[in-house]
Formats: structure tokens, sequence, C-alpha cells
């Protein structure tokens, strides 16, 4: 049953990052602009990843201060966006984006304004989608 959790959520939070993603790139690009990470499928994987990083996290690691837990996710995050960067580009040698017209940027992978996005998306998580998370896995489980 885990593992059919782990796949619903995966999936889920992978097509919510595809409408984010699509929807920050519609407005800076002022026309729709979808992300093309699977051709035909509406998935952005990083979002599916990042969203079980943040359900482990907050699951397992309740004890610790929750301002900490955010600046640690945060930095997680940042850091898991800047490995995939590399990892794609250099190994399946694709640019899914570049940040290097961006201020603040770190060779076009990363870069200070979605850096911002992640933190308030670890919030975000936290406040409003996190607590369903436990219901909704408490209510599968049950099944």
């Amino acid at each position: 049953m885990w593992l059919l959790i782990i796949l619903l959520e995966f999936f889920f939070f992978a097509f919510i990052g595809f409408i984010i993603d699509t929807s920050f790139r519609t407005y800076e690009n002022k026309k729709i602009t979808k992300n093309n990470y699977f051709k035909d499928l509406p998935i952005c994987p990083i979002y599916g990843f990042g969203a079980l990083m943040l359900i482990f996290y907050f699951k397992y690691y309740s004890f610790v201060d929750v301002r900490i837990s955010f600046v640690l996710m945060t930095l997680l995050l940042i850091f898991f966006e800047l490995v995939s960067a590399i990892f794609c580009k250099h190994v399946l040698k694709i640019v899914l984006w570049d940040y290097s017209n961006k201020k603040y940027n770190y060779q076009g992978y990363i870069d200070l304004l979605h850096s911002c996005c992640w933190f308030i998306l670890v919030l975000v998580f936290y406040y409003l989608v996190f607590p369903y998370i436990i219901i909704m896995e408490e209510y599968i489980n049950c099944l």
C-alpha cells in the first residue's frame, strides 16, 4: 500500500508542478508556454520528487523547530534543483531550464528568484497541503 501512496503523491505533485511551471513561464513570456519535460505528459518530476522529500521530512522530523525546517528544506530543494540541472545537462544532454539571463544565478542552474519561490512553496506546502496529505494517507491505509 505504501508504494501506491508514494506513486499517487509523486504523480499528483508532478502534475501540480506542471501547472505551476507552465503558469510561471506563461507569465514570464506573456504567451502560453508549457514546459516540455515529457513531450506529451503534463508532469514536472522535480516537483514530484520535491514533494516526496517534504512529506518524508515533515512526517519523520516533526520534532525539529519549524523555522529551522523551512530553511533546511528550502536549501535541500535548491540543492536538488542544482543537481537535477547538472544531471540533465551532462548526462541526459538536455537543458530543461536556464537561468543564466537572470540576476544572481549560479551557472544558469539556479537563481535567487527561483530559490525564493522554493521557500514560498515549502511554506505553502507545510501549512496548506501537508495536513491533508496526512489525512489522505490515513484514509488510503484504512482501505
